[in-house]
């Protein structure tokens, strides 16, 4: 009798045993909600924010370049200098700017890990540095205008006397004349020279040398081709 009771209360046991393991199985862990807002964040350094990080490459768009100071003033030493279309980095993101005499001054890390500033513009304006995703055409470079030949012409027309002496220098020796009416050619680029309170241009025909134009602030001796 006593063996059969305790064989009921084992099976009995073991069937709360298969219960309790089939209503753990049907449910999911649960952990208690943290409030600490650290564990949800990574370091600033970390590889899995690099990728994800805004590109800190800018970008100079000023043809004369760009100095790099180191502090934010005109005045501060010039530690580096950033050429056209080259690239720096900015130091911080978002850009750590201080505006000072009404310009943005925008701080900048070096290839030697220090950091620097460069001029940014007025506050309001487009800036002297874009992102290097930013497309830019290329300034061309200007090409000097010649001066023409028509634009060396003069014409002879002074006010004494039937026409200009042409002299080896400014005052110097006679070399030739030429009469009023008739042209000369200037030296390209012009070349003036003020001897003796008159104004004196080198000419290279009929001949090579000077002619007089009269005294500064004059009508002068030339006028323009026709």
């Amino acid at each position: 009798m006593q063996h059969k009771n305790t064989s009921r209360y084992g099976a009995f046991l073991f069937g709360l045993g298969v219960a309790a393991i089939s209503i753990v199985g049907n449910f999911a862990p649960v952990f208690a909600a943290t409030t600490d807002a650290s564990l949800e964040t990574l370091p600033a350094d970390s590889p899995l924010l690099a990728q994800a990080a805004p590109d800190r490459c800018r970008r100079s768009v000023v043809p004369e370049g760009l100095n790099i100071r180191a502090q934010p003033s005109l005045t501060a030493a010039v530690i580096g200098l950033v050429g056209y279309l080259q690239t720096v980095n900015l130091s911080t993101l978002p850009a750590t700017v201080n505006t000072v005499g009404g310009i943005n001054w925008v701080q900048i890390t070096l290839s030697n890990g220090a950091t620097g500033w460069i001029a940014n513009g007025a506050p309001g304006t487009g800036g002297n540095v874009l992102p290097c995703t930013t497309v830019v055409n290329p300034t061309p470079t200007p090409t000097p205008t010649p001066v023409t030949p028509a634009g060396t012409c003069r014409l002879v027309r002074s006010p004494i006397g039937g026409g200009l002496a042409i002299r080896a220098t400014p005052g110097g020796n006679l070399v030739g004349g030429v009469a009023n009416g008739q042209t000369i050619t200037l030296a390209n680029p012009p070349v003036t020279r003020v001897v003796s309170g008159r104004q004196w241009l080198q000419i290279t025909a009929p001949v090579s040398g000077w002619v007089s134009n009269g005294q500064p602030g004059s009508s002068g001796n030339l006028g323009n081709c026709p």
